[in-house]
């Protein structure tokens, strides 16, 4: 739905309308499956590839992330994470704001935040991710699936079929 800003102004006793309709993400808009990737700025770690399958239910965006393990305990080749996100409307843009919190896999606890803005296509999103004092950056591109997660999903993002590129 394409949300519409109307200015009228008036200059030289001429009043102009503009209009501009620039289109809303919806929570409906982010269902599905997302390739991702995230960046530490101040460690010397390589960039981190993931897999994000969300699913919105009313006013409520859930899902599972997973990613190689490149921090918890080696005996875990995945990290495996819930995920709630909420959208809010900006004045440019949708920002998707996502909290990602690993389920213990490789003995990870902890929370992630993340904030990002989404595209007028819906189909990416970039920002910032922050556990307290340390950040990075983050992409996110929805793929093509006709929008929905593909059956092997449905549970979370366990599926054996998700590979990783080698850095």
């Amino acid at each position: 739905m394409a949300s519409l800003t109307r200015v009228v102004a008036v200059v030289g006793g001429y009043s102009c309308l503009a209009v501009s309709a620039f289109a809303q993400a919806t929570l409906a808009d982010l269902d599905g499956v997302w390739r991702g990737v995230y960046s530490y700025v101040s460690l010397d770690r390589r960039p981190v590839e993931f897999v994000l399958c969300l699913r919105a239910q009313g006013d409520a965006c859930r899902g599972r992330s997973e990613e190689p393990n490149t921090f918890g305990h080696p005996s875990a080749a995945l990290l495996l994470a819930d995920v709630d996100c909420r959208l809010l409307a900006g004045k440019d843009a949708s920002r998707l704001m996502l909290r990602k919190v690993y389920d213990g896999t490789g003995g990870q606890f902890h929370a992630v935040d993340y904030e990002g803005s989404v595209s007028q296509d819906r189909r990416s999103v970039a920002g910032t991710w922050r556990i307290g004092t340390r950040s990075g950056r983050f992409s996110l591109a929805k793929q093509d699936e006709g929008g929905r997660i593909p059956s092997n999903y449905r549970q979370g993002c366990h599926a054996a079929s998700v590979v990783f590129s080698r850095h």
